[in-house]
Parts: structure tokens; sequence; C-alpha cells
């Protein structure tokens, strides 16, 4: 709290002085009690503050909001006092200080909106420089009131915490599953099985691949076999859907409405066992009814995971683990812009971060390939490319 003082005592100064204020021109004694009913309830209120301050009960700018409220009714009582105590005056005479709550309250609304940015501006220039210290990635921390967000995803992230709790006016750092830096967490995955930090997982078997050659992005380029997997996976997902009537994204019937499809998906997700694995049909069902109730989409030109779209993830990745033995093709479908290289280069981008997303829920890197989309790949382009598709996320099993 003494770090929150440094920043908003302009406030409490007011504040104060409104107190002293109340207590040299009230001058009113409460006669049939010791104590006024406002000041009661304001006293009990007061009481359960400090109560919940220290215990984190809330969080993020409600807890500076909590705290900044604290010093105010403080401020104002202790003012009212010296105002009191300066005219040798009784501290009886309380009953018209509640007049002075009003502009008290506007003080201290005021101030937090004027306050709590700078606040939590100055603790993010602290926190970044604390966090490239230990050598990790600055974007990746988001400061709320005064608590840091620290995705659990990060590298090294013990050791930033230790650095994050270091910096003056910290009051907690939280974990998240959000992603905050558009850069790689975990180095994404490829579908040879290697990261962009150099690590190597084992590698995903490819028994239609015929050819690799280079692509413009620093990737690789691949051609398909003649009925390799791009050919086959919507395929497979049509044939799937169309055996358990789940409406899934794109493979559904044309004009069919849109509550109809959700009911669909609800209904096929509700028969589903609550327990034990699924064979790979009626997990592709369940995976394609999930992405129908909740899709899966993107800010803009970026690659961040936002909280729809982690919430939708994480079911998926339950999911995934209940079919252990299937392989999973992450694909999202390009936009359609000028740069249509540009374009399939952020959808190969996007896939990598969603694979990213489900190795950190407990889904085996093993399991999971993204789909690569150089610009030779003319099999790629004609798949992905399109305004209906735009932007779609497929998760295809086999």
């Amino acid at each position: 709290m003494v770090y929150g003082f440094s920043h908003y005592w302009f406030w409490l100064f007011a504040i104060f002085v409104i107190g002293v204020t109340n207590g040299l021109l009230t001058r009113q004694t409460e006669k049939h009690r010791l104590i006024s009913p406002w000041l009661i309830w304001f006293g009990l209120a007061f009481g359960v503050g400090l109560a919940l301050a220290p215990l984190d009960a809330l969080s993020g700018r409600a807890g500076l909001w909590l705290e900044t409220g604290l010093a105010s009714f403080a401020s104002f009582i202790a003012g009212a006092g010296a105002g009191v105590f300066a005219r040798r005056g009784s501290l009886r005479e309380h009953r018209d200080w509640a007049l002075g709550l009003v502009p008290c309250l506007l003080l201290w609304c005021v101030g937090n909106i004027f306050a709590a940015p700078r606040i939590e501006a100055d603790l993010k220039r602290s926190v970044e420089a604390a966090v490239k210290n230990a050598d990790g990635d600055p974007k990746n921390v988001l400061v709320d009131g005064r608590d840091v967000l620290l995705p659990n995803s990060v590298p090294n992230r013990a050791a930033l915490v230790r650095e994050i709790s270091k910096v003056d006016g910290v009051r907690r750092v939280t974990g998240t599953d959000w992603v905050f830096s558009e850069g790689a967490q975990m180095g994404p995955v490829a579908e040879n099985g290697s990261t962009e930090s150099g690590e190597q997982h084992e590698p995903v078997e490819q028994p239609d691949r015929i050819e690799t050659t280079p692509g413009p992005s620093g990737g690789t380029a691949r051609t398909e076999a003649e009925h390799g997997n791009v050919q086959h996976a919507p395929s497979r997902r049509q044939e799937t859907a169309d055996k358990t009537g789940a409406a899934g994204a794109g493979v559904t019937e044309v004009g069919k409405p849109a509550v109809d499809k959700a009911k669909a998906a609800r209904t096929l997700l509700a028969e589903l066992p609550p327990t034990g694995a699924l064979d790979i049909a009626t997990c592709q069902s369940a995976l394609d009814a999930e992405l129908v109730l909740q899709e899966i989409a993107f800010r803009g030109r970026g690659v961040a995971i936002h909280r729809a779209a982690a919430n939708a993830l994480d079911r998926i990745a339950a999911l995934l683990l209940r079919c252990p033995g299937a392989k999973v093709r992450i694909a999202v479908r390009a936009g359609k812009t000028r740069d249509e290289e540009g374009d399939l280069v952020l959808s190969q981008r996007r896939a990598e971060r969603l694979a990213q997303y489900l190795i950190v829920e407990g889904v085996p890197s093993e399991r999971l390939t993204v789909a690569d989309f150089g610009s030779k790949n003319t099999t790629a382009l004609k798949e992905m490319k399109g305004a209906a598709g735009s932007g779609r996320v497929e998760f295809i099993l086999r």
C-alpha cells in the first residue's frame, strides 16, 4: 500500500483537508447515542476491507481501488478528528461529518481514474526491466493494478517470478493460460517434429511425403503425394460428420440454419461418455462440434491466444487426451488480402501457436503437426485459400 500512496498522495491530502474542514465547521453532537449510524456502517465496511486486503480477495484494479478506498476513509476520519481537536471540541460532534463523505467519494473515484493508469505504467516499466535482466520476454507480462500476470507457458517461469516479486510495488504474480506476446513461447512445432528454438521432438510418420523444397519464408514448402494428407483430411472430416450428424465447421449442409448446427453440436457433446477413451471418428465429431459452439478466432493480424479461444482450446485438449492413438493436424485457413504469401505464413504461425497451447495443456508434441503453406505448395494454396474459409481453424485426426 505504501507504493500506492506515493502515487495517490495528492488525492489523500485533498480528502484529509475535507475531513479537517468538517471537524472545524460541524458541531452537532449525537444526543441519543455515542456513535451515529452512518459511522457504524462505514466502520464495519472499513473493517471488512481491512480483512480482505491482506487476503488478496480482490485482484487487479479492483484490489487497487480497495486499498485506496481504505486509505481515503482513514484520511477523512483522521482529518475530521484533527479539525475537532484544533477547535477543542468533542468527537461526539460527528453527526454531520457524513456530508463530507460525498466530495471524498468523488475525489476517490477521480483519483483512481487518473492515478491507477500511472501506477500500472510505472510498475510495467519496472517489471519489464526485471524480466529483461532475467533473459525473459518483457512482452509476456501484463500489469493489472499492482498484480502481474505471467503466462504459465513461458520458459524459466520460476526465475521470472522471483525477479518480478522483487520489484517495489508488485503485490503478487499470477499465472494465466493467456499468451500476451506475439513471439514464440516454446518454439513453433513444425511437421518434422522440431521447434524454432532447436528442441527436437519425435518425428511424426509421414508415409505420403515424396518431396521437400525450400520455402520463401525461411521454412520449407512441401509437395504432397497425389493422395496425400491435404487431400485426405477434408474428406475424412466430411465422412465423420456425415456419420455422426455433427455440424462441423465447413462440412455442414449448405443453407442449414446456424441454430440447428449449434443444437446438433450440443446434442452430440451431451451424448459423449463422461470418461474413457474415444475412437477417432467420435473424437473428430466432438472436435468439430466444439468449433461450432466456440469459434477460435485471432485478432487482426496477430497470433496471440485470447480468453475465448483459450476456453475452447482447453476443451479441445481434454478431448484429444481421450483419443491417445490419434495424430492431430492443425490448420488455419488463410485470410484473403493482396499479400497472398503473407496470409499463408500467418496461417502457419497461428497453427504453430495453437500447437504450443495444446502442448502446455498436456497433449504430447509428437502427436501434433501443423500445416505448412509455402508459395510452391500449390495443393495447400488451393485448399487454404478462399473467403469462405478465411481464418477458420481445423483439427484433423488421422
